[in-house]
Order: C-alpha cells, then sequence, then structure tokens
C-alpha cells in the first residue's frame, strides 16, 4: 500500500511532509522501490534500464553523470553495463534493481528482501551504498524487509518484527534488548583435556540461579542465564564475566563470552511467544 500497489481499505499514509498523495510523491521521483521479484528487462542491457530510469525521472543523464557513475561503481555494475538482464546472475540482478531505485537520488525507499540472492561480500557492498561511513549527500528514508538479522541491525534505526503478518514489537536495538531480552548467553570452549560433565556441573554450581545447560558439543557448552530485573543488563553481564573469570581455571575454560540476546534468539522467542498463545491459529 505505501509503495502504491495496493489501494488501503482505510487509513492514511504519510510520505515526506504530507503535502502530496502517494501518486504525486512517486510522479515526482521522490520515491523507489525495489519489490521481492526483480522487475527488469531481459533483452535490455543494464545500461538501457539505468538510462530509462533517468528518463522517467525526468533527468538528464549529462547533467547526473557523476552520481549515475557513483551508483554504477558502487555496486559493481559497470564490468556488466553492456550485459543483457538475463545474463547476470541473481545477485546482479538484484543490485541492478536497487541500482534502478536509486538513480535521481529519491527521498524514499522501500526494500522487499533487497539482498536476496547475495554472497556475503555482495551484501557488505550493497550495506556500504545504504549506509555510507562518508555521508555526501543526504540519505533517503528507508523501509526495509529482510529476513537477515545482522542485515535489520547494521542498516535500521528502528527494527519492526512481524510474526503472522503482524507486527509485534518495534524500536532501537537497544530497545528491544532491554525489553524482550529475557535471558543472557554464556558461550565457552573448555580444554582438550578437561572432564566435560564435571566442569558443567562445576560451572552450573557457581553461575546464578536458573541457568540452564543449552548446549554441549565436544568441548563447547553454551549456557542460558535468566535476566535479573534488579540490575541493569550492563551489571548483569559484568557479574557473569566476573563469575566465569573466577572459575575459569577450575573449569578448564580456555575462553568464554558473556552476550545478551542477538536479534535472531529475540526474533525466534517473540515466534514461539505468538505460536504458542491461546489465541494462535
Amino acid at each position: 500500500m505505501a509503495t502504491g500497489c495496493l489501494k488501503p481499505d482505510s487509513g492514511t499514509i504519510v510520505l515526506g511532509d504530507g503535502t502530496k498523495t502517494l501518486e504525486e510523491f512517486f510522479a515526482t521521483g521522490k520515491c523507489g522501490y525495489v519489490p521481492q521479484v526483480d522487475l527488469i528487462w531481459n533483452e535490455a542491457t543494464v545500461e538501457h534500464h539505468l538510462n530509462f530510469a533517468l528518463q522517467v525521472r525526468g533527468i538528464d543523464r549529462e547533467s547526473a553523470k557523476d552520481h549515475l557513475d557513483a551508483v554504477i561503481d558502487g555496486l559493481g555494475l559497470r564490468i556488466h553495463l553492456h550485459k543483457k538482464a538475463k545474463a547476470l546472475s541473481g545477485g546482479y540482478k538484484r543490485k541492478l534493481c536497487l541500482a534502478i531505485a536509486i538513480v535521481g537520488a529519491p527521498e524514499v525507499l522501500f526494500l522487499d528482501e533487497v539482498s536476496t540472492g547475495m554472497d556475503p561480500g555482495a551484501r557488505s557492498s550493497l550495506w556500504s551504498i545504504l549506509k555510507p561511513k562518508h555521508r555526501k549527500v543526504p540519505l533517503p528514508a528507508i523501509l526495509l524487509s529482510t529476513h537477515y538479522m545482522d542485515e535489520a541491525e547494521y542498516l535500521s534505526n528502528t527494527i519492526g518484527i512481524l510474526v503472522d503478518g503482524n507486527l509485534v514489537t518495534a524500536g532501537s536495538i537497544d530497545t528491544l534488548s532491554e525489553k524482550h531480552c529475557t535471558f543472557n548467553i554464556i558461550e565457552a570452549n573448555l580444554d582438550i583435556t578437561a572432564d566435560l560433565d564435571a566442569s558443567i556441573e562445576l560451572l552450573l554450581s557457581k553461575l546464578p540461579e536458573g541457568v540452564e545447560l543449552s548446549e554441549a558439543v565436544n568441548k563447547q557448552v553454551t549456557f542460558k542465564v535468566p535476566r535479573n530485573a534488579s540490575v541493569s543488563q550492563a551489571q548483569e553481564l559484568g557479574i557473569l564475566f566476573n563469575t566465569m573469570e573466577a572459575n575459569k581455571e577450575a573449569a578448564h575454560v580456555v575462553y568464554y563470552s558473556c552476550s545478551r540476546m542477538s536479534l535472531e534468539q529475540i526474533f525466534m522467542e517473540q515466534c514461539k511467544e505468538q505460536f504458542n498463545s491461546p489465541h494462535a491459529k
């Protein structure tokens, strides 16, 4: 609905300063959209796609040369400029779709699973385009949907979690962590000569009440420690570090880490809560 593909049954969607309708906002070239499917022409080259995108927005190629070159080089498309779209890999097709959306420097970007099909290196270069370290021009407002939790955490100021089509929570990563982090994680690697059962038993006896052994594979163990609401997260992690350090030698721990729940773990816990609720379908 926000992209104009569906007509809302009711309600209002506000873009920009709210003085223009959705149709007017898109018509002025101030919105860019990358849908889940690749909306490209198989027989047209990469260069033809980008020239067409500029023409649709009423932008002369020569006047936008520096901007266009930055988009092409930033997404690694220069070596593919004269290739037909059908000859591109899945990852480069997604890059082409993004390039089409961002030429002309729109004020708002809608990105639906934009990094699907990209390898880790390509995703990293994509992130550098969407969130550059050195900003030479104002960045657009971006509404991004993704299944990659690291992508959401790196790119987003505000994260919303959708479960079964419903927005169950939203906020910054720190807000979500403070609100939904129900346990902390301790991961430890034991010495190869360690007695696994004895080391686990010792750590369970020293860590805070309610601690659970989550996983034990070879000499790697993971514990889940319930949150203590009476202290801050920083203080709580400090207590866990002190406990592990004090018992490191006796438990034959080579190295360890203490951390709060990751965004992915928060997401999984939200899914469990929704599907285990009495109102779940």
